[in-house]
């Protein structure tokens, strides 16, 4: 049922006016996008979340292309503000992208969403590298990612680090026995 409501078509994810509000948009870590109230829509009510937050790949500071990038990517019923501890860490030579969606949709999608994000940033600023980290659940979805990425993609990606995520499954995910 779910399936039929959405448009997993690349016209449509780039049609998406929300969408295209969010690419690179300018945010702080108690941005309203990243909300308990929005969390919450996203798990529960993605379609609702796609509609009224949409997608979302956000920077903290003015994207520059020329830099080291990290793509931080929250994992399910959370937001980026799940890494707000770890931005001290992080040299100065780097910058972060923030991936927001709503946890509720199919991680196939959610994979797909991502790497055409990722598409259309490297196509726009052909940035020189990219990291990943990803927590719990999104190392799923950023796996995903990576094997349906082409090779501009590919050939960018250099570090994965996936923070507590359930890539060999998860016992809950079974169903009740």
């Amino acid at each position: 049922m779910l399936d039929q409501q959405l448009d997993f078509s690349l016209s449509a994810l780039r049609k998406d006016s929300k969408v295209a509000q969010n690419f690179l948009r300018l945010v702080v870590w108690d941005d309203d996008a990243f909300s308990a109230e929005n969390v919450e829509l996203g798990m529960w009510h993605p379609s609702a979340y796609q509609e009224q937050v949409g997608y979302g790949l956000y920077v903290l500071k003015e994207f520059d292309p020329g830099k080291k990038t990290i793509l931080l990517v929250h994992g399910i019923n959370d937001s980026p503000r799940i890494f707000e501890g770890l931005v001290g860490a992080i040299p100065e030579d780097y910058q972060l992208l923030l991936f927001h969606y709503p946890s509720g949709f199919p991680l196939e999608y959610t994979s797909y969403a991502l790497k055409e994000l990722l598409g259309e940033l490297i196509s726009r600023y052909d940035i020189p590298q990219l990291d990943v980290v990803a927590h719990s659940m999104d190392g799923l979805v950023s796996k995903g990612m990576m094997v349906q990425a082409d090779e501009p993609i590919r050939d960018r990606l250099r570090v994965f680090v996936s923070i507590s995520s359930p890539l060999g499954g998860h016992e809950a995910a079974s169903g009740v026995k």
